[in-house]
C-alpha cells in the first residue's frame, strides 16, 4: 500500500506500507511499515518499522522495529536490534545481541556481539566504539568505551570510560572504568580496576588473582612495565620496571626489573 518502492526478491515487501524503500533479496523487508530504507540480502530488515535505515547482508537488521539511522552490513549484523538507533555495525554479527543501544561503531567480526543483551535502559550500552575481531564481545550496559584490536576489551560487561588499544588490551577488564590500556596485552588480567594507564605491551599486564586484577590509579608506561604489579597508586617508567612490584605509592624510574 505504500508508494515510491522497489522490491525484488520472493515475498519482499509483502505487507509493505512504508514510502521511499528498496528491499532486493528473499523477504527482505517483509512486514516493514518505515519509510526510507534500504535492505539487501535475505530477510534483512525483515520485521522493520524503522526509518532511514541500510541493512546489508543475510538477516541483518532482521529485528528491527522502531531502530532507526542504522547501518548493518554483514550476515546477521544487528540481528536482533530492535530500537536502537544511530548505531554502525560492519561484519559477521556485529552487534548481533544489541537491541535497545544506541550511537555505537561495531566493526569486525562479533564485534560488540553482545552489546546491551539482554536489556538495558536508556544510555547503557550506549556510544560504545568497538574495532576488531570480537573486540567488546561481552559488553552489556558499559557506555563510552573505545575498544580497538584483535579481543581487546573483550569480557567487558559493565565498565564505561575506557580506552583499549592493541590486541588482547584490556582482555578481562568486566567492570574497571575509565582506564586506558594501550598496547599489545595491556591491562589484560584487569577486572575491575579503575584509572589505571598502561601503555606499553605487556604493561599492567596483572595476574589471574584478585590482587592483582582490581589495582587501581597505577601509571605504567613501556615495555612488560609493571607487568606482575599487584599494587595501587604506583608510577612505573621503563622497560621492565615495577615488573613484580607488590607494593603501593611507589616511583621507580629506570631500567631493569
Amino acid at each position: 500500500t505504500g508508494s515510491y518502492n522497489s522490491f525484488f526478491g520472493f515475498n519482499s515487501g509483502n505487507t509493505n506500507s512504508g514510502n521511499y524503500n528498496a528491499f532486493y533479496g528473499w523477504n527482505s523487508g517483509t512486514t516493514n511499515t518505515g519509510n526510507y530504507n534500504a535492505f539487501y540480502g535475505p530477510y534483512a530488515g525483515f520485521n522493520n518499522d524503522g526509518v532511514s535505515n541500510s541493512f546489508f547482508g543475510y538477516f541483518s537488521g532482521y529485528s528491527n522495529q522502531g531502530g532507526s539511522d542504522n547501518v548493518f552490513m554483514g550476515n546477521q549484523s544487528g540481528y536482533r536490534n530492535t530500537t536502537g538507533g544511530g548505531n554502525v555495525f560492519l561484519g559477521y554479527q556485529a552487534g548481533n545481541y544489541n537491541n535497545t543501544a544506541s550511537n555505537n561503531v561495531f566493526i569486525g567480526y562479533k564485534s560488540g556481539f553482545y552489546n546491551s543483551y539482554p536489556s538495558v535502559t536508556l544510555g547503557q550500552g550506549a556510544s560504545n566504539t568497538f574495532i576488531g575481531h570480537e573486540a567488546g564481545y561481552n559488553n552489556r550496559t558499559g557506555s563510552k568505551n573505545t575498544i580497538l584490536g584483535y579481543f581487546s576489551g573483550h569480557q567487558l560487561t559493565s565498565g564505561s570510560f575506557n580506552v583499549a588499544l592493541g590486541n588482547l588490551a584490556g582482555y578481562n577488564n568486566t567492570t574497571g572504568n575509565n582506564n586506558v590500556f594501550v598496547g599489545d596485552s595491556a591491562g589484560y588480567y584487569n577486572t575491575t580496576g579503575t584509572y589505571n594507564v598502561f601503555i606499553g605491551e605487556s604493561a599492567g599486564n596483572g595476574i589471574s588473582t584478585v590482587s592483582g586484577n582490581a589495582t587501581t590509579y597505577n601509571t605504567f608506561i613501556g615495555f612488560r612495565v609493571g607487568k606482575n604489579n599487584t599494587g595501587s597508586s604506583n608510577s612505573f617508567y621503563g622497560y621492565n620496571s615495577g615488573y613484580g612490584n607488590t607494593g603501593s605509592n611507589n616511583s621507580f624510574y629506570c631500567i631493569g626489573a
